[in-house]
Parts: structure tokens; C-alpha cells; sequence
């Protein structure tokens, strides 16, 4: 019986470890495909301004760190066979809301309205989702 719970601890640890390990190869494609282009449209957009030098803050590690987790919960939670593909990219989709809110209320954002037709459509799609 131990040696049953030993192997299929093994088992579900290789599996974490395999997921870990696809989601930091996403992230390395995604760097590798998306860095060419960040740093040609960052030199055109320099111009002759000045820009304020870059500070380095904690903020930007613990960011990074967060949106790993959230997408190391997501492709768990896509794994399991129980779960409903459906429910989980809706409550995903649903975060967009969560920042556009926060941005409109907390931080003020001048373009809200600007935004709003884009949100409404995410919102239409998760409830079509949903009810379909």
C-alpha cells in the first residue's frame, strides 16, 4: 500500500515538474519571438526626447512571479480531466475586467469610455460562453 502511495506521489510530481517545465519553455518562446520587435519599436519611438532612465523596482520580479502562478493554476486546471474548459477561460477572460476596473476607479484612466465597447464585447463573449 505505501509503496502504491510512493509511486503515484512520483507520478503527480513528474507531472508538475513536466507542466513547470512547458511553462517556462512557453515563456522562453515568447521572449525569443517578441524581443526583436519590442526593441525595434522601442529605438523608432525614442526620437530625439528625452525619457526618464529606467528604474528597477521589486514590483517588476513580483509581477512576473504572479503571472507565472496564474498561468501555472490555469494549465493545471486545463489538465484536469473534470474540468470545464469552458468555465476556466471565462474566469480568465474575466480578469481583463478586474484591470479594467481598477484602472477606471482606482487609477483614474482618461480612456475609459474608449475602452468600454472592447470590455463589453469580452463581457458578451463569457456570458455566450456560459450560457452556450
Amino acid at each position: 500500500m505505501l509503496s502504491a502511495l510512493l509511486a503515484l506521489d512520483r507520478e503527480h510530481h513528474s507531472q508538475t515538474i513536466d507542466l513547470l517545465e512547458r511553462c517556462a519553455s512557453m515563456s522562453r518562446e515568447y521572449i525569443a519571438d517578441n524581443a526583436p520587435l519590442t526593441w525595434l519599436l522601442w529605438r523608432k519611438g525614442r526620437g530625439d526626447a528625452e525619457r526618464e532612465p529606467f528604474v528597477f523596482r521589486f514590483t517588476i520580479p513580483l509581477l512576473a512571479l504572479c503571472l507565472l502562478c496564474a498561468d501555472f493554476a490555469y494549465f493545471h486546471a486545463l489538465r484536469d480531466p473534470a474540468g470545464l474548459i469552458s468555465l476556466v477561460a471565462s474566469i480568465r477572460r474575466g480578469s481583463t475586467l478586474i484591470a479594467f476596473a481598477a484602472g477606471v476607479f482606482l487609477f483614474k484612466e482618461a480612456n475609459g469610455w474608449k475602452k468600454l465597447p472592447p470590455v463589453l464585447g469580452i463581457v458578451a463573449g463569457i456570458v455566450l460562453t456560459l450560457v452556450g
